[in-house]
């Protein structure tokens, strides 16, 4: 059993991170699928906004954030879904609001709808929530999460620590103490600080903010509890973090930052998949004189000349892939695990092409 057999198997949280156009989202879809033909229940989730996930299973248009079944394996199972904001958030709110009204007082606030769907750190927040969701869905034996590109992963990975944070902000004690004089009632200190903001974003904007705030006041005991299991899951022994490199300078600077930043916050890759490398050629072994006027020997020294060329290419890759798992910190539990995944014929944009992607991760 291979390595990755050995971890698919053993592990209910996968979060794959890399840099763009590595083929992070197809990757994490082959992991999830690869765990299906285990015999375990996957779901696959992408947080990226692109769409990719949904293109590389050829299901544009039909993922949302409710798991879709898309393929049965025996007693296995691949799911996919993707990461729909502003639906995350309102179930959130529903689940923690003291009454329907109030879930309906913060719903229907001006703020929220702006904050809901489209702020990045609302989305980094609803991200997190989600794999806490999915993971703790009995559907499911494991998650397989597609962040997004390797310079906005850790903003997700971050984003629970941030929002306890504020919640515990003195500022945000103040500003949702029970009132019903909105800013009148506010102390001298704040108040200067608060019509400041005001003028730039403009006054409308801040009263949204605070009555949104204030409509929020006995929920963020519940949000901070949820943050905190997200933080705990994401350093648990059965979560692991896979590092999708390719093998060129640039994407691999990229990801190699994303790598220090995750030790950073106590969080260590086990495993590395190289994607897209070159096809490692054997040498070729026809020697044929250059001086030779034989069409066929012109023919067959070309040939040579071409697999030569992509056999040098191939280990110029590999010893790009072997530096950058070099210079990671080895974990504590022994050396990160690298697995070689060779350059597809076509791009993948079906189930098909997945499957064939599963196939060489074994």
């Amino acid at each position: 059993m291979s390595g990755v057999d050995v971890f698919l198997g053993t592990q209910r949280v996968i979060v794959c991170c890399g840099s763009g156009g590595v083929g992070k989202t197809t990757v994490a879809a082959a992991l999830a699928l690869s765990a299906g033909r285990q015999g375990r229940r996957a779901v696959v989730i992408t947080i990226d906004p692109a769409r990719r996930l949904a293109d590389a299973l050829g299901r544009r248009g039909e993922l949302s954030n409710e798991p879709t079944l898309v393929e049965r394996i025996g007693t296995g199972e691949m799911w996919a879904a993707m990461l729909d904001v502003s639906s995350t958030f309102n179930d959130l709110i529903g689940r923690f609001a003291a009454t329907t009204e109030q879930a309906d007082l913060i719903r229907s606030n001006v703020f929220y709808k702006s904050i809901s769907g489209s702020l990045s750190g609302t989305r980094d927040y609803m991200a997190a929530e989600m794999l806490l969701r999915l993971h703790e869905d009995p559907r499911f034996d494991l998650v397989v999460l597609d962040t997004a590109p390797s310079r906005n992963a850790l903003d997700f990975i971050e984003s629970p620590e941030r929002l306890v944070r504020f919640l515990r902000h003195p500022l945000f004690r103040i500003l949702t103490a029970p009132s019903r004089g909105g800013l009148r009632v506010i102390g001298a200190t704040v108040q200067p600080v608060l019509k400041i903001i005001g003028r730039v974003v403009g006054s409308n904007v801040m009263s949204d903010v605070i009555d949104f705030l204030r409509a929020f006041e006995g929920m963020e005991t519940g949000f901070a509890e949820r943050a905190g299991s997200v933080s705990r899951l994401l350093r648990a022994n059965d979560t692991t973090f896979a590092i999708v490199i390719s093998p060129s300078p640039e994407p691999l600077n990229d990801t190699g930052l994303l790598v220090d930043r995750l030790y950073a916050t106590r969080i260590t890759p086990s495993i590395v998949f190289a994607n897209r490398l070159t096809p490692l050629f054997d040498e070729p072994t026809t020697i044929l004189d250059a001086s030779s006027s034989n069409a066929d020997d012109g023919v067959q020294m070309w040939l040579d000349d071409n697999v030569r060329a992509l056999r040098e290419r191939a280990l110029r890759e590999r010893d790009l892939v072997t530096s950058f798992v070099d210079r990671m910190t080895p974990p504590p539990t022994g050396a990160v695990t690298t697995v070689e995944i060779g350059e597809q014929h076509t791009d993948i944009h079906d189930l098909e092409g997945v499957m064939r992607l599963a196939d060489s991760l074994s």
